[in-house]
């Protein structure tokens, strides 16, 4: 349920949303490059095929050290058999959304907490199925 600007729990007017056939492939693309969070488009194996501006400012890296690889390559090691287990379950159709913390890794290996929320969108016959993943930095909790 939304939240107001003062913390109060609000509610949309179904009639004043858009319909879903009025959300233009632009406007999709704008939300997916402002997100005020990381987000990545991966493929079922976990490779990512797009990744916005908030994810690799997070990691540090320009989207060609991300595109075409698993974000495996910047997980922390100790983390690497839970983010390997999430990705299975979802590319194996056993969960269509989980959500972990793990650690990735700067280019110099200093570790930012995150939390990988990720959704399975499943295959047409027009689409390949594929995953999206939101990333947020998580850090302020975790020393707060």
């Amino acid at each position: 349920m939304p939240v107001s600007d003062d913390g109060q729990m609000t509610t949309l007017d179904p009639v004043a949303l858009p319909s879903p056939a009025a959300i233009s492939a632009a406007d999709l693309r704008s939300a997916f490059d402002n997100a005020p969070i990381g987000m990545a488009v991966l493929a079922p194996n976990g490779t990512a095929t797009a990744v916005n501006h908030r994810l690799c400012r997070l990691l540090g890296r320009p989207a060609a050290q991300l595109l075409g690889r698993t974000l495996f390559t910047v997980t922390h090691p100790e983390d690497l058999p839970l983010a390997r287990q999430q990705c299975a379950l979802m590319a194996g159709g056993q969960a269509q959304v989980t959500a972990h913390e793990c650690r990735f890794l700067l280019p110099g290996g200093t570790p930012v907490p995150v939390l990988v929320s990720t959704s399975r969108v499943p295959g047409t016959p027009a689409r390949t199925a594929h995953l999206i993943m939101h990333i947020e930095d998580i850090t302020d909790r975790k020393l707060g």
